[in-house]
């Protein structure tokens, strides 16, 4: 799932928020997706992403 848009960074960009990288500040996605874990190594199985959540929170 990618929660990362260009959109945003352009209405920053707007705003003057300062950004460390030369303008124009983008995204780029085919590197995203080759570091996305959840593309590359996403969980075998919904028990093992409960299991995770389990030991995180204390519910």
């Amino acid at each position: 799932m990618i929660i990362t848009r260009e959109g945003p960074i352009q209405v920053m960009g707007r705003a003057r928020v300062r950004f460390p990288r030369p303008d124009p500040v983008t995204v780029d996605f085919a590197r995203l997706l080759r570091r996305d874990t959840l593309v590359t190594r996403p969980p075998r199985t919904l028990g093992s992403t409960l299991g995770v959540l389990r030991r995180a929170l204390p519910f």
